[in-house]
């Protein structure tokens, strides 16, 4: 069974198609842009933030503190000091 178009339908011109397409294209992207945005605000709300209640600003100038750490030590011992850098075990 061959499709053939309706004899009397107008086809659609190129810049129709081309408005078409940049239409679909424009709707893709807001809908990944946003998806992203939501992603990396959930991934930013497992990060496990602490109130240190530092307040020395000094002039009213506004201050940033990043304090970044990590655990991957935890299952070490002390007879592995070298293997990460801690104490007088670095040369």
């Amino acid at each position: 069974m061959a499709f053939s178009r309706d004899p009397d339908k107008p086809r659609r011109s190129w810049a129709r198609r081309a408005l078409i397409t940049f239409n679909v294209v424009l709707a893709t992207v807001l809908v990944l842009g946003a998806s992203l945005v939501g992603y990396s605000k959930w991934r930013f709300g497992d990060v496990r933030k602490l109130d240190l209640g530092i307040t020395g600003r000094g002039s009213g100038e506004p201050s940033n503190v990043l304090l970044v750490g990590s655990d991957t030590r935890e299952e070490l011992g002390p007879e592995l000091p070298y293997l990460w850098g801690q104490g007088e075990a670095v040369p």
